[in-house]
């Protein structure tokens, strides 16, 4: 949680600095939401859009935060809205694109994808998303070239390792598991995230389920949910998927969900609110 804490760090002294500046709180709320303080982020949304009720990115933040309590409608509509604000908002298409993909319209999700991709080229999460849908929607070969772009931009894309690593590891399609490269791809998403990143762990367990070594691979799901309970987030399915460790069955057929909390984050993004309010921290050579 380095990064985040350094981010949530920055935010803290825009905010000191620029309490009258929307941004300042933006990006606090954006640092919070990477660290799952949900409660805390959604303060700073509100700070934010009180000063600038048109921020796209606030709205977009919203917009996470109340589909992760469950409120999927109010959630896409917050990233609708964030597009009408701001067509350029390569948050708010990443974000509907996960919206739409949990409500099983893949080709949608994959036109946000792609509209994102063009707005940024080089965001590596763009690629991991557009994946997703292509892996839902049984289209294996063209998730893992998605995968595979997203750690050319992005080496230690730790959600790229992690669902390359998943769907070696579950893939209904025989062809498409290989136990070995699953194990291969989740050790590395551990090591990158110091063995303390649920998502992480999740598809570590599940390259272990493959290649029959069903007691790490139970050891390291118990693990996952541990820190998903510290996070506050659900882990009903996580706990169905233990039972089947604890059974000797390795796991298929994933569920066609994913969570809007790989998106949150853009690591500059204090600094760069920093440095529009005059102010340039140690991070960026001052």
């Amino acid at each position: 949680m380095g990064d985040y804490d350094q981010a949530l760090a920055d935010a803290h002294r825009a905010v000191e600095i620029a309490p009258d500046f929307a941004d300042s709180y933006c990006t606090r709320a954006t640092a919070w939401l990477a660290k799952r303080e949900y409660a805390k982020s959604f303060e700073d949304i509100e700070r934010t859009l009180a000063l600038d009720p048109r921020n796209a990115l606030a709205i977009v933040n919203r917009g996470v935060i109340r589909s992760h309590r469950g409120d999927v409608a109010q959630g896409s509509a917050d990233f609708d809205e964030a597009i009408r604000m701001d067509p350029k908002c390569v948050n708010a298409y990443f974000n509907r694109a996960v919206a739409l993909i949990n409500a099983s319209r893949f080709v949608e999700a994959i036109e946000d994808c792609e509209l994102a991709e063009r707005l940024d080229p080089k965001q590596a999460y763009i690629r991991v998303i557009r994946g997703f849908a292509m892996q839902f929607q049984g289209e294996y070969e063209k998730a893992l070239d998605d995968f595979n772009k997203a750690l050319e931009m992005a080496p230690e894309c730790i959600h790229a390792h992690a669902a390359i690593a998943m769907l070696r590891a579950t893939c209904p399609v025989e062809e498409y598991r290989d136990g070995q490269l699953a194990l291969a791809s989740a050790s590395r998403a551990c090591e990158l995230t110091k063995w303390k990143h649920s998502d992480a762990l999740l598809a570590l367990a599940a390259a272990n389920a493959e290649i029959g070594a069903f007691e790490e691979a139970a050891k390291w799901q118990r693990k996952a949910i541990e820190l998903l309970k510290e996070a506050g987030d659900p882990a009903d399915r996580e706990l169905d998927v233990l039972k089947l460790y604890e059974s000797g069955l390795p796991l298929r057929n994933l569920p066609r969900q994913i969570d809007h909390k790989l998106t949150v984050l853009t690591h500059d993004r204090p600094i760069a609110v920093l440095q529009r309010i005059g102010y340039a921290s140690r991070r960026v050579g001052t």
